[in-house]
């Protein structure tokens, strides 16, 4: 399969276009990124950490959970079983994540 002469003329663009933002890029990163030392680093770390579980542990993963659970049972209930099975997994993944980054990141 040969590609046209459009599809090529649009790569090409495409190209140019990604390699003038990684230009720019590479041209602004000293000014605007921050010197970090360790302990700030670890700090914005463990911030986050435990802004990530706050969110999982709370009402925003349980109302999910109960969303996923009731899909899963409609689509099983209109015979789409696999619909049903990624449902299923969601629901497991919402419930243990939380208790799996609890046990990586809390103290």
């Amino acid at each position: 399969m040969r590609a046209t002469y459009g599809f090529r003329k649009f790569a090409a663009r495409g190209f140019s276009i990604l390699l003038i933002v990684l230009g720019f890029a590479t041209l602004l990163a000293p000014y605007v990124l921050a010197d970090l030392n360790t302990g700030q680093e670890q700090q914005i770390v463990g911030d986050f950490a435990d802004f990530i579980i706050n969110i999982l542990t709370g009402p925003v993963s349980k109302i999910l959970g109960a969303m996923l659970l009731i899909a899963g049972v409609i689509a099983l209930l209109n015979g789409k079983q696999g619909m049903a099975i990624a449902c299923g997994f969601g629901f497991m993944i919402l419930m243990f994540i939380p208790k799996i980054l609890e046990g990586l990141f809390r103290k």
